[in-house]
């Protein structure tokens, strides 16, 4: 015969009271961490909102547009002062090397000229002169030469024609001569300087 045991309704009651209690702990700790992370959640939406309309008010202030557009022009300003900038740079570069023949040179020319002859004509350009001119004896064209080889300004000196004058040009006495005279630069002249 089996035993009956009439306590035995109150022992499962008690086991699965603790079921039930451990259920409803999790359920509530659960409860409690969605709403906590939602009411943080819609917290720092609300801060959000909030720095945004300071920002939106801010930035249509009437001072504040104010400002903006001054600074876009500005802005526009320095733009064109820098495209301006970097032209006015390529142009300067451009006289830079075109630049070669100065004043100083002039004079150094104008030294080396012996009595006897004249300059008719000076041509320049990026890599030589050319000097059209009149002497009065193949001598002084010479002279003219040697005279700008010692400058040490030019690579190379010589003289590209010598012919008699003919009796139309300025000077009429017999025995002139013109001449052409061709001097090269050097290659790493800077500002008419030699290296």
């Amino acid at each position: 015969m089996r035993d009956i045991n009439f306590f035995s309704y109150y022992i499962d009651r008690k086991g699965s009271s603790k079921k039930k209690l451990y259920i409803l702990i999790s359920t509530l700790a659960i409860f409690i961490l969605f709403t906590g992370i939602t009411t943080t959640q819609i917290l720092k939406a609300n801060h959000l909102e909030k720095k945004i309309n300071l920002v939106q008010a801010e930035l249509s202030n009437p001072e504040m547009l104010k400002k903006a557009k001054e600074i876009e022009k500005k802005k526009e300003k320095v733009d064109l002062l820098r495209k301006h900038y970097n032209i006015v740079k390529k142009i300067n570069q451009q006289i830079v090397e075109v630049d070669k023949f100065h004043s100083h040179q002039l004079e150094v020319i104008a030294d080396s000229l012996p009595q006897q002859s004249f300059i008719k004509d000076i041509s320049v350009d990026n890599e030589t002169i050319k000097i059209q001119g009149i002497a009065t004896n193949n001598i002084a064209v010479a002279e003219l030469e040697h005279n700008l080889k010692k400058t040490l300004l030019f690579d190379d000196v010589h003289v590209d024609i010598i012919n008699d004058e003919s009796a139309s040009e300025e000077m009429t006495s017999a025995g002139n001569k013109q001449f052409n005279l061709i001097c090269t630069f050097f290659k790493d002249v800077n500002n008419g300087e030699t290296n």
